[in-house]
């Protein structure tokens, strides 16, 4: 008889890889509406947000007011940014909002210290937005009954945009912008300073920031008060502290010497300008000539 082969030893059965865990997707979590951040205690944050919400409304109604010539409430023609903030401030977080006294006075003063850092500002402190047809900020305020109205309320307008392009900016924003700033505080005017206006060349020393934002200064040549356009004054230097008599007269001297090097260049291009001028009508006699042609 055949010897049977030996019985092949069976072989344990490989263990079942575990299961892997359930994962459950992440749920999405719903953005937080502006209307559920301003039921909760006032944030300076949300201040912001308000502000934004605000002076777009306010903008939306602005231009359709422009077009139709009808202004929906709670728009106010015969007001200005100012004075129609605290109605939008209301309207976005409701009036019954205990808060909303806290976000009204907040976006108040982030309009205060912002308006005047926007391109289109008048450089007039308590007139913001600039006159048209040669006259000034004030005259324009008080003769518009519609301050919305025509060229001058399309500046107001414009500057309205502005505000809003600088509350978005995250690199302008911060939140001491809430808080009522000084002349100083919001264009970086130094009490001390020395500043020259741009259109007459008269000097003037930044005298008093008292948080009054009237900023007043005081005539270097003979000691008069005035408040003046901040747009037309430029930065001249510090006043002196104490120096000896030799101090000042090298310092005047090298002073000295620098306003003649730049009226000897000004001299220069003042000649090369004639020679320029000269070359140009030289060169519009013979195009005529020639060509029986003129430039227009």
């Amino acid at each position: 008889m055949a010897t049977p082969a030996p019985a092949i030893p069976s072989m344990p059965a490989a263990p079942m890889p575990p299961e892997a865990p359930v994962v459950e997707a992440p749920k999405e979590v719903a953005p937080i509406t502006l209307a559920e951040l301003v039921s909760q205690p006032a944030s300076k944050a949300t201040a912001r947000l308000v502000a934004i919400e605000a002076f777009s409304q306010m903008l939306t109604d602005a231009e359709h007011g422009r077009i139709t010539g009808e202004y929906r409430r709670p728009f106010r023609t015969n007001c200005g940014i100012c004075d129609n903030i605290s109605d939008y401030v209301f309207k976005v977080v409701g009036d019954a909002n205990p808060y909303c006294h806290t976000y009204h006075r907040w976006i108040n003063e982030v309009k205060n210290n912002l308006i005047r850092r926007t391109a289109s500002w008048s450089g007039d402190w308590h007139y913001p937005v600039p006159g048209v047809d040669g006259k000034n900020a004030e005259h324009c305020w008080d003769y518009s009954e519609n301050k919305w109205a025509d060229a001058y309320g399309a500046n107001r307008v414009v500057q309205l945009k502005e505000l809003i392009t600088l509350v978005q900016d995250d690199a302008v924003w911060a939140e001491r912008l809430c808080d009522e700033q000084s002349a100083a505080d919001v264009l970086g005017f130094k009490v001390g300073s020395i500043y020259m206006h741009k259109q007459t060349n008269k000097l003037w020393k930044f005298e008093r920031d008292d948080g009054s934002r009237n900023p007043y200064f005081r005539s270097v040549a003979n000691g008069e008060s005035d408040c003046l356009y901040l747009t037309d004054l430029v930065a001249v230097g510090d006043t002196f502290g104490e120096r000896s008599v030799p101090e000042f007269l090298a310092d005047a001297a090298a002073k000295a010497a620098e306003i003649s090097e730049i009226e000897q260049q000004i001299k220069a291009l003042k000649s090369k300008l004639k020679i320029a001028q000269g070359s140009l009508v030289m060169l519009d006699m013979a195009l005529a000539e020639q060509h029986k042609v003129r430039r227009l």
